[in-house]
């Protein structure tokens, strides 16, 4: 499940094991709470709001883009999602290049700071449509924010058309897991009807060899 949600649903997901037994006793899961609720509660706040966040839209009547949002020098790509065009991208504390590309919009870039405190940082872009006069821009806040004026080029022209072509094959590649997935539902529940369709073939074996 966490391939599926990192690889897949562009996710994190992680599995903390705070006991050695597997299952602890009823009466002690109160304490248990108690003793990581601050934990657990501050955890997914500060992967999802210490990084970098903001939202992509359009110059031309603001509405939300579905734009994919990179970092220099690392990989893994993610996207803005609708209905706000709203994006968030865990990032260890440091100094990031981070660009914004939706297919039909200029490129926009802003260098951003994220520190060390967990606050994170807001990266808003406004992308403009290809020929339109005005350019695509972009505005941060937070602790060491420093916010660059998008720059469109050729560079960030073959970079926009290299995301969307690595989307189409991410889309693709969401499709063959999905398929897979399904397959092995499939399987899970053709093993699950035999077993539950009556005793097991080792024990038919031995009932018969009985009557003999």
């Amino acid at each position: 499940m966490q391939d599926w949600n990192y690889l897949a649903a562009e996710c994190m997901a992680i599995t903390l094991e705070l006991s050695e037994a597997k299952w602890r006793p009823e009466p002690h899961l109160p304490l248990l709470w108690q003793e990581n609720r601050e934990a657990l509660l501050a955890l997914p706040l500060a992967a999802a709001l210490g990084g970098i966040s903001g939202t992509a839209v359009s110059a031309a009547d603001g509405s939300p883009l579905p734009a994919t949002v990179m970092l220099d020098g690392i990989a893994w790509n993610t996207s803005a999602r609708l209905p706000a065009g709203y994006f968030n991208r865990p990032a260890a504390p440091g100094s990031y290049t981070l660009r914004v590309v939706h297919p039909g919009y200029q490129p926009a870039s802003a260098a951003v700071i994220v520190p060390e405190d967990g606050s994170g940082v807001v990266a808003n872009f406004t992308l403009a449509q290809v020929g339109a006069d005005s350019s695509s821009s972009s505005s941060s806040s937070g602790a060491g924010s420093n916010a660059n004026t998008g720059k469109s080029g050729k560079s960030l022209i073959k970079l926009a058309k290299a995301a969307a072509v690595e989307h189409e094959k991410q889309q693709k590649r969401n499709m063959a897991m999905v398929i897979l997935s399904l397959l092995f539902c499939i399987v899970g529940a053709m093993a699950l009807m035999h077993v539950c369709s009556g005793r097991r073939p080792r024990q038919r074996l031995y009932s018969r060899v009985g009557t003999l």
